[in-house]
């Protein structure tokens, strides 16, 4: 409710200072902070978002094709592996921590999720 009232432009000056922090914590645009901040800016108000998850959300699925990378900000993820759509020969769970980049490579190529 307090968002909707705020101007348009006051909406995406507060998205870009919560979202440029953690953004920033990349090296690729961390490079693009310092060339050209109003590109970085431009690009988090046109693309980059925020996703919360509740206990025993999947954040991907196998044989879906990757649409973003992700950073978690708060909190962990369990990520889990199994054999039947990895090369893994067992089910494999691996704790993902705050801080952690996640799917990063839909950001350079066509990505599938195993």
């Amino acid at each position: 409710p307090v968002l909707e009232i705020m101007s348009v432009s006051l909406r995406m000056e507060l998205h870009v200072n919560i979202v440029t922090p953690h953004l920033i914590s990349h090296p690729l645009f961390y490079c693009w902070s310092l060339t050209d901040r109003s590109w970085l800016e431009r690009f988090i108000n046109n693309v980059a978002g925020m996703k919360s998850l509740r206990i025993d959300d999947d954040m991907f699925h196998t044989n879906f094709e990757a649409s973003a990378a992700y950073m978690v900000i708060s909190g962990r993820l369990c990520y889990t592996q199994e054999p039947d759509s990895s090369t893994v020969l067992e089910r494999t769970e691996d704790k993902v921590e705050k801080g952690s980049w996640l799917s990063e490579s839909a950001l350079w190529c066509k990505w599938v999720h195993v």
